[in-house]
């Protein structure tokens, strides 16, 4: 027998023994080291526990140091296993001082224990808001403070806020008031309805602008049956500007910037081939080299389109009972700041739905779906998706429910409510029957609102006065921060897209119209 055997078996058995006991150790992170809480908002921290070694009891999660007025969440507050996650709730009420605190949370199973600490900023909030009113001045009231906005850019601030707010953009010289409700961004953007009664919008100071011009050169010649459209493309900033060109190679665009934005440009052009249903089966496409734009100094820019590939983007097209599908139609994103306007394919679709777009590098596709029934439309959109399937569901347009239309003895107390389904925010919009009374505008997350009462500013509801009322439904909106920014906004950028260009719809959404009614003030 080999006389180093019985060591060698020893040492195998030590290593053997020592390697099956593993010290036990409890862990606890926080994913924040420091954390701001605005009175009357929540914020959550997620907890990572880990163990090692044998582990059998549950672990104890226990939270210390919070300051007066906040309180904390556990969920859950027990855990088991090696590997687990807690998450942390923590709510500041809107009375709550202002302060900081090192907020600990302890774990503990009975014999192990660890603890996680970070800082906590418990503050009210500041706002620095946009309120887009293309160089009109205005008025912003939030919970009591009231400001005017910058004239040039539609910026403000407001300081000692809480959490949810409301926001009433105003002009009394303008008869108008739009109100934004449960507000929780510190940077809000306000699509002001400062549209009723039109308002003249004056020229910037600073515009700049030029025409570009050129030829194109095409595989087809250019016809109705394979139109191109040439847009200009905001290399660093967002352009306005295409031309549709259906019996012509040339064709001639007005660019406009400001001079604090960047003049580099690059024009795009896709040739559409269409059969004899109007259905797009093939596409031809060209982009210039970057350049500079001076003001007031024309451009020329020709261009030499080459066929490409196609791909497909299919799917379901569901609609509400009763309302028939009018059309649909896409966009091809081919730069950041660019989508380029593909035409409405179908005026009556099925169940499912297959429309043929350009294989671009690096492209992806806006999809978008129309749907009537009687007065009423529904619109949806999907952006910036891949070729492949994308599925549209149309809701049934938000429609007025009461008070009844020819209501009389309608006060602003009087609450109006609509009939939605759709998801996201509703738009109440009460408008003058004639002559110059205000228009009051309400965004929200809910299908029943009552005005503001505006009597302090100057814009009370006048009485024995005749107005109409109607709303708008944006489906995919679904905060109140989504709702202020977007709820007309992508609407208009989809609509006028085909003479304005630019990057098209921000996100998923959609837009709903239904016939409007009338009452009268006491």
């Amino acid at each position: 027998m080999n006389r180093f055997a019985p060591v060698l078996i020893g040492v195998s058995l030590l290593v053997a023994v020592t390697g099956c006991t593993v010290a036990p150790r409890l862990a606890i992170e926080a994913d924040v080291t420091a954390l701001t809480l605005y009175l009357g908002d929540d914020q959550n921290v997620t907890l990572h526990v880990t163990r090692t070694g044998p582990a059998t009891a549950g672990v104890t999660l226990l939270v210390d140091g919070l300051p007066s007025g906040v309180s904390a969440t556990l969920s859950p507050t027990t855990l088991t296993g090696s590997d687990s996650n807690a998450t942390l709730t923590l709510h500041a009420v809107t009375t709550a001082t202002p302060t900081t605190a090192t907020v600990r949370v302890r774990a503990t199973d009975g014999s192990l224990a660890d603890t996680a600490t970070f800082s906590l900023d418990v503050r009210s909030l500041t706002v620095h808001g946009t309120a887009a009113l293309s160089g009109l001045s205005a008025s912003v009231t939030i919970q009591g403070h009231t400001t005017s906005t910058a004239a040039a850019d539609g910026s403000f601030t407001i300081s000692g806020l809480t959490v949810p707010y409301d926001a009433i953009v105003y002009s009394v010289a303008g008869g108008w008031a739009h109100e934004f409700r449960g507000l929780r961004s510190p940077n809000p953007v306000f699509d002001v309805n400062a549209v009723y009664p039109p308002i003249a919008i004056p020229p910037s100071p600073t515009a700049r602008s030029t025409a570009v011009t050129g030829t194109v050169s095409t595989p087809d010649p250019v016809d109705a049956s394979h139109p191109v459209v040439v847009c200009i493309e905001g290399v660093v900033d967002p352009r306005n500007g295409c031309d549709l060109l259906d019996s012509s190679s040339s064709y001639s665009m007005s660019v406009y910037w400001d001079a604090s934005e960047d003049p580099t440009m690059r024009i795009h052009a896709l040739q559409v081939r269409l059969d004899s249903s109007r259905l797009p089966r093939g596409y031809a496409y060209a982009a210039s080299s970057q350049r500079t734009l001076q003001d007031g100094t024309p451009a020329t820019v020709d261009l030499s389109l080459a066929t490409t590939g196609v791909t497909t983007i299919s799917g379901s097209a569901s609609l509400a009972v009763g309302y028939a599908f009018v059309g649909l139609g896409g966009m091809v994103d081919v730069a950041p700041n660019l989508a380029l306007r593909l035409p409405i394919a179908e005026t009556a679709v099925p169940a499912t739905y297959a429309l043929i777009v350009p294989d671009l590098p690096g492209a992806s596709y806006d999809i978008f779906g129309l749907a009537v029934q009687g007065g009423m439309f529904t619109e949806v959109w999907r952006k910036g998706r891949p070729a492949g399937v994308t599925d549209l569901a149309l809701p049934a347009a938000a429609a007025p429910s009461a008070p009844a239309d020819g209501a009389a003895g309608v006060t602003a107390t009087t609450p109006l409510t609509a009939t939605w389904a759709g998801g996201g925010a509703l738009t109440f919009i009460v408008t003058p029957a004639s002559g110059s009374n205000p228009t009051y505008t309400v965004t929200t997350q809910s299908n029943s609102v009552t005005l503001a009462d505006l009597v302090a500013v100057g814009l009370p509801l006048p009485s024995a006065a005749s107005y109409t009322w109607s709303v708008t439904g944006s489906p995919g909106y679904d905060t109140g921060d989504l709702a202020a920014h977007y709820w007309r906004s992508d609407f208009m950028n989809l609509l006028f897209h085909d003479s304005d260009g630019g990057p098209g719809m921000a996100a998923d959404g959609g837009y709903t119209l239904a016939p409007e009614r009338s009452f009268t003030t006491p």
